[in-house]
């Protein structure tokens, strides 16, 4: 019971690293693009 338990949670703080990774990475993204847009625009 107590393995199956363990297990869970990991998965769990698996999925939720996974999902923050994603999130910055687009968020990194995004950043990147509107700053190249203003810099495209400035120049």
């Amino acid at each position: 019971m107590w393995k199956l338990i363990i297990i869970i949670i990991i998965i769990i703080i698996i999925i939720i690293i996974i999902i923050i990774t994603i999130i910055t990475i687009m968020v990194i993204i995004i950043i990147v693009l509107i700053m190249t847009i203003i810099v495209m625009i400035i120049i």
